[in-house]
């Protein structure tokens, strides 16, 4: 069914559209980590996991994407802001040609269940399912002019920024009633 919605738009496999960078860093001195915990499923956020470089890791830089390679199916896909290193468990993407593919954009279509429901039936592995180098690069993208994958990424950005705003107000709100009702039970008040 996916596969079939992405064929009836302009598309492309996944390594025509990008490089993957693969620079291994033996020691990654002060540079910042990005582990699989460091980004949240479906949103490509960072957490506030503090994670440490165990190994040999990946470089990257500012607008490549990150893809985790482990368990795809969790969804941790990271457009970068910044140069780092990271866990070799994400393929790290650099787009070929920004003028056709906004990297910003890739990272949104990587998020959507059209290509998770393509992962599903490459993945290799029964604990620890993974996506081999050789399949990711089969993915396809579906395409749209750079005008619509800019308006594509205002709207994630612009939903994204909204549902940040109702998690802290309803935070806010949480902890109020917790302090309320604690303090009517201290003090033996019904409400």
């Amino acid at each position: 069914m996916a596969l079939r919605s992405i064929q009836s738009l302009p598309h492309a496999p996944l390594g025509a559209l990008v490089n993957f960078e693969r620079l291994l860093v033996a020691s990654p001195g002060t540079a910042r980590y990005i582990g699989l915990a460091s980004v949240a499923s479906h949103t490509g956020q960072l957490t506030e996991a503090a994670e440490t470089a165990t190994g040999a890791c990946f470089a990257f830089q500012a607008d490549d994407v990150l893809y985790g390679r482990l368990r795809p199916y969790l969804n941790k896909v990271w457009l970068a802001t910044f140069g780092g290193v990271c866990s070799t468990e994400f393929h790290v993407m650099r787009v070929r040609d920004g003028s056709k593919l906004l990297p910003a954009y890739l990272a949104v279509v990587l998020r959507t269940k059209l290509i998770v429901a393509q992962t599903k039936h490459m993945m290799t592995g029964n604990t620890h399912p993974r996506l081999a180098n050789e399949d990711v690069v089969n993915l396809l993208i579906p395409l749209a002019d750079p005008s619509t994958q800019q308006t594509i990424v205002d709207e994630v950005a612009s939903r994204q920024a909204q549902a940040l705003r109702l998690h802290a107000h309803a935070e806010i709100v949480w902890r109020n009633a917790r302090e309320r009702f604690e303090q009517q039970l201290l003090q033996g008040v019904h409400p």
